[in-house]
């Protein structure tokens, strides 16, 4: 199928430390509803060695909301600065720094909004992952997702920051009930739109022949888990990523679509299927059921904090 006038594109094949070649694209369209993008993202690999082996490589979703063109400014702003923080920040604990690089973000987004009426309630949700060595760090705020595909089988390991993904999780409705709620647009944790932008961390080790993918829910809404499964499996990253958006398209393309797939690759290219890793103890030592080899850090429960709706 020919590019989209209104899709963009990179992607880029890198060696890492510890005998993993990371594969990474990063591919937004407009998709068939809206007439223009608020998505923003990157892929993010320094060229110093030394920064990349301190630092590692930075995949960031974002996307926008608060209309007319302040969603599209909102997210653009979260990539930026979270890029600009985190590698200018001088911890060399992953956490701290993205949590650092995250409230600068939100802080930056908020001001912008203050001073400028036109854009007042802007915001953005954004996913992101670290890649140090074989290290993975995975954050979210609102309800942009990142998946691990591990031995053909897709985990979600972001949990949505939505009013209908708690009520999912508190047992009140079910997966099925929550995808057609009318109310599924709520999100209760945005950059520089909601009283806190407090993030999940998820963090573990990457194997030969583990994915991450990283989207906005352009795509989540609009193409399903089995079938993000089934097409990450069998496709090298480039060639999925432009089916998962073709395949949202194809679906209705109600909103922007924006996807990163990161594959973990063995030297040579090979794709090494490894058995998935038990669990860990969740921060504090208590046992929550988070996605196998992910471990929830710097997250505590507490009261949602103000819910906000889409605005494109």
């Amino acid at each position: 199928m020919a590019e989209r006038p209104s899709s963009q594109q990179n992607q880029r094949v890198a060696p890492a430390a510890a005998g993993l070649t990371l594969r990474a694209v990063w591919l937004s369209d407009v998709g068939r509803a809206r007439d223009h993008q608020e998505d923003s993202g990157g892929v993010f690999e320094p060229s110093d060695a030394a920064v990349l082996q301190y630092k590692g490589r930075l995949y960031v979703v974002a996307d926008g909301m608060g209309g007319h063109n302040a969603g599209e400014i909102a997210s653009q702003m979260a990539v930026a600065e979270i890029q600009r923080a985190y590698y200018a920040d001088p911890s060399a604990d992953i956490p701290t720094a993205l949590t650092n690089a995250l409230q600068s973000a939100h802080q930056a987004i908020a001001q912008h909004a203050r001073s400028t009426a036109s854009q007042s309630g802007m915001g953005t949700t954004v996913t992101l992952a670290v890649v140090r060595e074989r290290e993975v760090h995975v954050a979210n705020v609102g309800d942009s997702r990142t998946y691990l595909l591990r031995s053909g089988v897709l985990t979600q390991v972001s949990q949505d920051h939505s009013m209908v993904a708690e009520q999912v999780r508190a047992g009140v409705l079910t997966a099925e009930q929550a995808h057609n709620h009318p109310q599924r647009n709520v999100i209760t944790r945005a950059l520089g739109k909601t009283a806190t932008a407090k993030p999940d961390f998820f963090h573990g080790a990457l194997q030969p022949g583990d994915t991450l993918i990283l989207c906005s829910d352009g795509l989540s809404t609009m193409v399903t888990d089995s079938e993000i499964q089934d097409i990450v499996s069998k496709w090298a990253p480039a060639d999925a990523a432009r089916r998962l958006v073709d395949l949202a398209n194809e679906h209705g393309g109600l909103d922007n679509i924006s996807v990163i797939i990161v594959r973990a690759e063995a030297p040579g290219g090979s794709r090494t299927a490894m058995p998935a890793v038990p669990r860990a103890d969740a921060a504090g030592g208590s046992r929550q059921a988070m996605p196998a080899v992910m471990r929830a850090r710097l997250s505590r429960p507490g009261q949602p904090p103000n819910a906000v709706s889409r605005c494109g």
